[in-house]
């Protein structure tokens, strides 16, 4: 396997409708996940990304495995939604997993509801609310009408 291949997590090659675009420059560093470093990145055009860095010795330790294929595979093949994450390849070195997705500039629910915990001691406003639950909820129906479904739905998954 090369470097930039489309793979899927058991290493084998994968034809997808994702293009490898390749190379990518670090801009910042966005966050740490359970098993995942999130990564700001450009590639040689200025587009801009974000690229989850996923250590296979934790992935082998934490045995997430079925969720990252799962996750992979939604994210590649489901039709292109305004209100979901598309990745657009990902690839693999000896000791890491690369997803190249979309960067969301405006960052996460999780961020956002602190921030504004912390600024005004109170969350969301009524209408703010609802147009960020109809979105989650038109995202999720788009998963489940490609057969998918989300079983980790909380907060601070929210991109």
């Amino acid at each position: 396997m090369k470097f930039g291949e489309n793979v899927s997590i058991d290493g084998t090659s994968k034809s997808t409708h994702a293009k490898p675009c390749l190379p990518f420059f670090v801009v910042a560093g966005l966050g740490q996940g359970g098993f995942a470093l999130v990564l700001k990145v450009v590639n040689d055009n200025g587009t801009e990304y974000a690229m989850k860095v996923i250590a296979k010795e934790k992935l082998l330790k934490c045995c997430d495995q079925d969720q990252l294929r799962t996750e992979l595979k939604a994210m590649i093949e489901i039709p292109t939604s305004p209100f979901l994450q598309r990745c657009y390849t990902a690839f693999e070195t000896t000791n890491e997993i690369f997803f190249i997705v979309d960067y969301m500039a405006r960052g996460d629910l999780f961020s956002h509801l602190g921030d504004r915990i912390r600024h005004t001691r109170k969350g969301f406003s009524e209408e703010e609310a609802s147009i960020m639950l109809a979105e989650i909820y038109l995202g999720l129906e788009h998963l489940h009408k490609n057969g998918f479904i989300h079983r980790d739905l909380k907060v601070c998954n929210s991109s």
